[in-house]
């Protein structure tokens, strides 16, 4: 919802914009401008006050018209689409069309409900990694650091949520789950930690955040391991409802004995 706010913010921005710098409207923010510079030093211009109630009269005009722009926009779009759903239900069990045909004339209806908001994109579960705060954590343990590696994993969905998503890494011919079974809202960002290393001389490997177990079956996780020089891991994540989404990746120590993870 925030995400649609600031679109239609941005649109009816743009549109009252280009209004108000019409010819008779920047005649009158020019006067406008004139009178403000000459009572700043002291000058006073005649009937001012209705020369400044009619520039805010025509701005808020220039808003409302604006709005209404971006409102007719988007509701005859819309209206195109629904127009054309109507079409595609009405005619998608015509006797004459193949299969092939009924299946290209279902893809156009589904495209068309997910533009109408009425069902989730299917490419709403993305990937991506960055260099900002987020996805990075530091920790001081004795003296030395620890530093984990984030994925983001966002639904980009502006109006539905996506259900039971999991995140796999594929490495060293292995699929291991990292997190399971986790709900996105519209337009959520969830990071994820992906691998971490101490650095410190002590610590010989680059390590996998994967869930682990004490006990019997501890040795079975000792595989969650790469070595300094990098390994590529490949992570994949699902959902119930889209599509999956797959990012190639490579862990590494740096020059500097920094750990980094970079798109493969």
């Amino acid at each position: 919802m925030r995400h649609q706010i600031w679109t239609f913010l941005r649109l009816v921005w743009g549109e009252w914009a280009s209004r108000v710098t019409g010819s008779l409207s920047a005649i009158l923010l020019l006067l406008g401008l004139v009178i403000s510079i000459a009572g700043a030093f002291g000058v006073r211009v005649p009937a001012d006050s209705i020369i400044q109630f009619a520039i805010w009269i025509l701005a808020a005009i220039c808003g409302g018209q604006a709005a209404y722009s971006v409102w007719a926009r988007e509701r005859v779009a819309r209206d195109q689409a629904e127009a054309q759903l109507v079409a595609f239900r009405d005619t998608r069990n015509t006797p004459h069309e193949s299969g092939t045909q009924l299946a290209f004339r279902g893809l156009k209806e589904k495209s068309a409900r997910q533009f109408l908001g009425l069902e989730v994109r299917s490419d709403a579960l993305q990937m991506s990694l960055g260099t900002t705060a987020d996805f990075e954590q530091i920790e001081d343990r004795g003296g030395c650091i620890l530093r984990t590696i984030l994925v983001c994993v966002e639904n980009i969905d502006p109006s539905h949520f996506i259900s039971n998503c999991k995140l796999h890494a594929e490495f060293d011919g292995r699929n291991n789950l990292l997190v399971d079974n986790f709900t996105l809202n519209a337009t959520e960002r969830r990071f994820v930690p992906i691998v971490t290393h101490h650095e410190s001389p002590s610590d010989k490997f680059i390590h996998i955040q994967a869930p682990h177990v004490s006990g019997f079956f501890a040795e079975a996780y000792d595989h969650l391991k790469i070595p300094l020089s990098g390994g590529l891991i490949t992570l994949n994540a699902t959902s119930a409802e889209t599509r999956p989404a797959r990012l190639p990746c490579r862990a590494f120590i740096d020059s500097a004995g920094k750990l980094k993870m970079e798109k493969a």
